[in-house]
């Protein structure tokens, strides 16, 4: 979803809080965000299975945007919680073994974990999604946006936390780009060009 013009790619009308919900926006859970009247009206989901961590397409985007020679001074990448340990019993037969997989080709962790390991000692990425309260046990709680900003609030609240965060806000206006688009590119994805 694009709000800018990239060449070959058309620009879209959905605003940032539009696609965030619209990431958020998994079925069926989530109802979808609906953009635009008429023959204009689209709906927005959550893409899921696999793609819920975009950081390579985000890397791959800014260089096509700013070329491999611009800086970057942060790297933000947002998760929905961590979703606990997934785990199968015999007893749970097949609709069991479905569950299971739908939750490994949806967990971002370790994507996250690959590119904190990559880049987290430059200085640059920052990670932020809820530790614990958002695994699969609290089914009944997830749809309920008042129990997801306290579980958010409490994340906030702890003081790694709220250290990494302020370390976020200061780099937003730091002088000192130590990384460029291209070494990301290559820390990362493993070639100069994505």
């Amino acid at each position: 979803l694009r709000s800018y013009p990239v060449p070959s790619f058309p620009t879209s009308p959905i605003t940032i809080i539009d696609a965030v919900l619209a990431t958020c926006a998994i079925q069926p859970q989530f109802a979808p965000v609906v953009c635009g009247q008429g023959f204009r009206k689209k709906e927005y989901i959550g893409a899921g299975v696999g793609t819920n961590n975009p950081i390579r397409e985000v890397i791959a985007e800014a260089q096509l945007l700013y070329g491999g020679d611009a800086n970057v001074a942060s790297l933000l990448s947002l998760g929905n919680g961590h979703p606990g340990i997934t785990t199968l019993s015999l007893s749970d037969g097949e609709l069991g073994l479905s569950k299971v997989l739908w939750d490994i080709m949806n967990d971002c962790t370790q994507t996250a974990r690959e590119v904190e390991q990559q880049i987290g000692t430059s200085g640059i990425y920052f990670r932020f999604s809820v530790e614990q309260g958002m695994q699969a046990d609290h089914y009944d709680e997830i749809a309920d946006p008042s129990w997801i900003v306290s579980q958010t609030e409490s994340y906030i609240e702890d003081p790694v936390t709220h250290n990494k965060l302020s370390t976020f806000a200061r780099n937003i206006d730091a002088a000192i780009q130590p990384i460029s688009i291209i070494q990301l590119s290559t820390f990362i994805c493993g070639s100069e060009s994505v």
